[in-house]
């Protein structure tokens, strides 16, 4: 059976890798990341994205422009992010506080909270007091409003 510590050490680990892989995804020059892009579903096409900037749009004399691929927003001098890094890293603290969205976005670590919650909530050893800054902001995730 592994130790607390050991496990409050697989929790840091996957939370840090699982927030930077929600800052790479949220916070890329793609087109659902841009605030001029608006998704539209259309028949036969599935959903395409729509730049709505004006200065693009001025560009393309009245004609409509399509903006569906990470390329295409790569490429865009008018691209701008509605994400910054404290949105996303605020947004990926209100999944954790959530255990049902937990469970659904990050069943691993939802299992991690659960175990560390359960065994600090019995016995303050010295290898959790190690972690005991670490716990607080669990304890803290589930206790916020």
């Amino acid at each position: 059976m592994r130790g607390e510590s050991e496990i409050a050490e697989m929790f840091e680990k996957h939370m840090a890798k699982c927030l930077s892989k929600r800052f790479k995804e949220f916070l890329s020059r793609s087109p659902k990341n841009c605030t001029y892009n608006q998704s539209m579903r259309l028949r036969e096409k599935g959903t395409v994205g729509f730049c709505q900037c004006a200065d693009v749009l001025e560009k393309a004399r009245g004609q409509v422009f399509v903006c569906d691929t990470d390329e295409i927003a790569g490429r865009c001098s008018y691209f701008n992010c509605k994400n910054t890094r404290d949105g996303v890293k605020k947004e990926f603290e209100e999944i954790l506080r959530s255990p049902e969205r937990c469970g659904e976005e990050y069943p691993k670590l939802a299992v991690l909270i659960w175990v560390l919650m359960k065994n600090c909530s019995v016995d303050l050893s010295i290898s959790i007091r190690k972690h005991s800054s670490l716990l607080s902001k669990i304890k803290g995730l589930f206790n916020r409003g």
